[in-house]
Parts: structure tokens; sequence; C-alpha cells
């Protein structure tokens, strides 16, 4: 997952769609990146369609994969 967010942000179905994992996976997933603070959202007020990026220790991380 971090891979598909490497060059730029999506939105998990985007996401979902990119990797053929199940959309609730990807949002758990998603969770679990932002709490460890390798994912940010960008529009947390959305209830649909929320963009997520890497943050820069993401992108660091992404660079090794």
């Amino acid at each position: 997952m971090i891979i598909s967010l490497k060059d730029n942000h999506d939105t998990p179905s985007g996401i979902s769609e990119k990797t053929q994992i199940y959309p609730s996976h990807i949002s758990n997933t998603l969770s679990e990146l932002v709490a460890k603070k390798l994912v940010v959202c960008l529009t947390p007020e959305l209830k649909k369609g929320r963009l997520y990026e890497l943050t820069k220790i993401g992108k660091s991380i992404s660079k090794n994969i």
C-alpha cells in the first residue's frame, strides 16, 4: 500500500482498485499507518473520498521498498 501512495495521494477506493485488495482491508491498514505516522489524511472532514498521502517518514520507507 505504501508503494501505491509513493508518487501521489489517493483515496482508499483508488488504492483498492490499484492493489486489488478489499476496501475494508485498505481502510484498516490506512488507520494503522496513520497511527504510526507513515500516512496522513489530507481531508479528514470528509466521510467518503478521503485523500491520503505519505508523510516524510513514509516517503523515506517507500524508497527502500
